[in-house]
C-alpha cells in the first residue's frame, strides 16, 4: 500500500516518528485522503529539523517514498491535495499587506501555522519534486491530477503554489525568516530545474519551468489587466539577496556546512591555524609567535582581528543568484523570457531614486568585485553586461572606474578593503587558462569592460605594488595593471596555440591585446618582452609547418595580429611613451 508495505522500510529506520511516518506511508498509497482528513494533520506537524540533517540521508530516506508517490498519485490525487495544503500554509505566512489578495477565508483550514512545520513540509515537498523531475515523471500532470478525474486542468494547483512561494519571497529576510527564505528559493531552484532532464515521452508537455514564465508574464487580473511585476520584483528581490550577504544564522544547518566546505582551501588552512592557536594558548610565548605569523602572512597587522573573526558563509546571496543565473538564462520555446527581461530593463539607482525597478550599481559592482574568481560570480556579472546596456555604461562611467583597478592607497585602518575586479580576473583568467568554458566567460566580461577607452586608459594609469602571488612565471610588482593583462593575453594565447586550438579564445584575447594596446603607455618591460618572444614563437612555429598549410595558419594569423597590436603602441602618438616596447625588438634585430 504504502512505502514500508512496497520497500519493507520499517519505522525504525524512519526519520519521522512513528504517526508521522504512517502518515508519509498513507499520503505516497493509492489510497485518496480529503483534504480535512487527518492524515494530512498529523504530517504538517513535522517537528523533525530537516535543514540540519545530511543532504544524502534526506535523499535516501525520501527515495522509495517518491518512487511510490510518483506511481500513484495519478490515481489518488494525493500530491495534489498535498500542495493545496503547503500553499495555504505558505500564504499563511507570507507578509500581513499581501493577505488581502492572497490569503484564504476564515474557513479554510491552515495545518501549518508556525515557520519551522512550513519548512520541514517544503523540505519534504522538495525532495518529491526533485525525484519527480530526475526520473522523467510529467510533474505538471502531476499538479493537475484530481483522483481518477480524466478532465483537463489549467495549472491552478501549480499556479497558486508558484504565486504563493513568490510572495513569501518579495519580502527581506530577515534572521527569524532566513530558512523559510532560503528553502523557499531551493524549491524554487528545483523547480526551474524541470529542463535539466529532458525525455522523448514527456518533450512535448510544458515543464514546471515553462508554467511559471507563462505566469510570470501573464497580465494581473487583479490589477485590471495590467502586465504583472512578478518577474520584476522576483529580479529584484533575488539581487537585493545576493547583495545583502546575510550570513546563515545557523552554522549547523546543511546550508551552512555545504557553502563552508566550498571555502577556498586557504580558508580551511586558517580555520586549522586558529584552532593550533587555541590548544596553544595557555603558552602565551607559543600564541605570540602565532599572532605573528599570522600577521606576516596577511596585508597588515589590522588583519589580525579579522583573521581571528568568525567564517561567514552566505548561502541564501549564493542561491539567490543561482536562481537568477538559471531564471535569465531558460528559454521559454517561441515566447520570450520576462526574467531577462527584468533584468536587461533593471535602472541605476544611483542616477535616478525615482524608478520602482532599479538598484545601486555602484553596490553590485562591489559585491561582484569581492567575489569574481567564483565562476557563479563572474557568470552574473557577464549576464549582467550582456543584457543590461545601462549596467554596462555605469560600470565604464569615470566615477566607477576605480572598482576596476588595483587599489594604490592603503586604508592603514579598515580591514574589509574593497579589492576591485580586473586583477581576480586576470588571476582567475590565468588559473583557468587551460579551462575554455570558464575562459569563454572570464574573457567576454573582460573584453566588455575593454570596450570603453576611460577603462583601459586607467589600467596604463594604475600600478600594481605588491606581488602578485599567483602569477607563478616570475616575481611581479610596480608594473601596472594593463602590463600584468597583457601578460596574462599572451599566456592565453600561447597555450591556445599549443594546446587549446580554440578559435573562439583566440578571437577574444587577441581583441583584449588590440584594445589594451590602443592606449599602451609605459609598459612594464616583462609585459614587452612577452609579447616580442611570442611573436617569435608563432614565427618560428609558422616556419616549422610551413608543409602543413593549415597548422600554420594559425601560427601565421597570430604573428599578423600581433604586429598589428604592437604596431599600434608604435604610433606617433604614442612612441614617446612606449620605449621599452621599441627597445624590447633591438636584442631580436641585433
Amino acid at each position: 500500500m504504502g512505502n514500508a508495505a512496497s520497500d519493507g522500510s520499517t519505522s525504525a529506520a524512519s526519520i519521522f516518528d512513528a504517526a508521522q511516518t504512517s502518515a508519509l506511508d498513507k499520503i505516497v498509497s493509492e489510497q485518496s485522503y480529503m483534504m480535512s482528513d487527518s492524515v494530512w494533520v498529523t504530517f504538517f506537524t513535522l517537528d523533525q529539523p530537516l535543514l540540519d540533517m545530511p543532504p544524502a540521508t534526506l535523499q535516501q530516506f525520501f527515495r522509495p517514498y517518491a518512487h511510490n508517490f510518483a506511481r500513484n498519485t495519478v490515481r489518488s490525487g494525493n500530491f495534489r491535495m498535498l500542495i493545496r495544503h503547503v500553499t495555504r500554509s505558505v500564504r499563511y505566512l507570507s507578509p500581513p499587506r499581501h493577505h488581502a489578495d492572497t490569503i484564504v477565508t476564515t474557513t479554510t483550514t491552515v495545518l501549518a501555522t508556525e515557520s519551522f512545520h512550513v519548512i520541514n513540509v517544503l523540505c519534504v515537498v522538495r525532495h518529491f519534486i526533485k525525484h519527480f523531475i530526475e526520473h522523467n515523471c510529467d510533474v505538471v500532470t502531476l499538479f493537475a491530477t484530481e483522483g481518477n478525474s480524466t478532465s483537463s486542468s489549467n495549472n491552478d494547483i501549480a499556479v497558486d503554489f508558484l504565486d504563493a512561494l513568490l510572495l513569501l519571497l518579495f519580502d527581506a529576510p530577515t534572521e527569524d525568516t532566513y530558512d523559510l527564505h532560503l528553502e523557499g528559493i531551493n524549491l524554487l531552484l528545483v523547480l526551474a530545474s524541470s529542463t535539466a532532464y529532458p525525455s522523448t515521452s514527456t518533450s512535448m508537455h510544458p515543464t514546471l519551468l515553462d508554467v511559471f514564465m507563462t505566469h510570470a508574464s501573464a497580465s494581473d487580473e487583479r490589477g485590471g489587466g495590467r502586465p504583472s511585476q512578478r518577474a520584476d520584483d522576483l529580479v529584484k528581490r533575488l539581487l537585493l539577496s545576493y547583495l545583502d550577504q546575510l550570513p546563515a544564522p545557523r552554522m549547523e544547518s546543511a546550508a551552512a556546512i555545504a557553502a563552508t566546505a566550498a571555502l577556498p582551501r586557504k580558508i580551511w588552512i586558517r580555520v586549522l591555524l586558529v584552532y593550533i592557536a587555541f590548544i596553544y594558548l595557555p603558552y602565551l610565548i607559543h600564541f605570540i609567535y602565532f599572532v605573528s605569523f599570522i600577521a606576516s602572512t596577511t596585508s597588515s597587522w589590522d588583519n589580525v582581528v579579522e583573521f581571528f573573526s568568525e567564517i561567514q558563509v552566505f548561502p541564501l546571496a549564493d542561491r539567490s543568484a543561482l536562481l537568477l543565473l538559471v531564471l535569465v538564462t531558460a528559454s521559454n520555446g517561441g515566447g520570450g523570457n520576462p526574467f531577462r527581461k527584468a533584468l536587461a530593463t533593471l535602472a541605476d539607482r544611483d542616477e535616478s531614486r525615482m524608478l520602482a525597478h532599479s538598484l545601486p550599481f555602484s553596490h553590485v559592482v562591489a559585491v561582484l568585485g569581492r567575489n569574481i574568481h567564483i565562476e557563479l560570480h563572474a557568470t552574473l556579472l557577464y549576464h549582467a553586461l550582456l543584457l543590461n546596456p545601462s549596467f554596462r555604461d555605469a560600470l565604464c562611467r569615470p566615477v566607477d572606474v576605480d572598482h576596476f583597478v588595483p587599489c594604490v592607497v592603503y586604508a592603514k585602518y579598515i580591514l574589509n578593503k574593497v579589492w576591485v575586479q580586473v586583477l581576480p580576473l586576470l588571476e582567475a583568467i590565468y588559473i583557468h587558462t587551460l579551462s575554455p568554458p570558464r575562459l569563454y566567460t572570464l574573457l567576454a566580461v573582460l573584453l566588455h569592460l575593454s570596450e570603453n577607452p576611460p577603462v583601459v586608459q586607467t589600467l596604463h594609469q594604475s600600478q600594481v605594488q605588491d606581488h602578485q602571488t599567483w602569477y607563478q612565471e616570475r616575481y611581479l610588482c610596480d608594473l601596472s595593471a594593463a602590463s600584468v593583462g597583457v601578460l596574462v593575453l599572451c599566456r592565453v594565447l600561447k597555450a591556445n596555440l599549443s594546446v587549446l586550438h580554440d578559435s573562439l579564445v583566440q578571437s577574444m584575447a587577441m581583441a583584449l591585446l588590440w584594445n589594451v594596446m590602443q592606449f599602451a603607455k609605459n609598459l612594464h618591460p616583462t609585459a614587452t618582452q612577452s609579447l616580442v618572444k611570442l611573436l617569435a614563437h608563432a614565427a618560428k612555429k609558422e616556419q616549422l609547418l610551413r608543409p602543413s598549410p593549415d597548422e600554420a595558419a594559425a601560427y601565421l594569423a597570430t604573428a599578423r595580429d600581433l604586429l598589428l597590436c604592437i604596431q599600434l603602441g608604435c604610433t606617433p602618438r604614442l612612441l614617446p611613451a612606449n620605449a621599452q616596447l621599441v627597445l624590447s625588438f633591438c636584442p631580436k634585430c641585433g
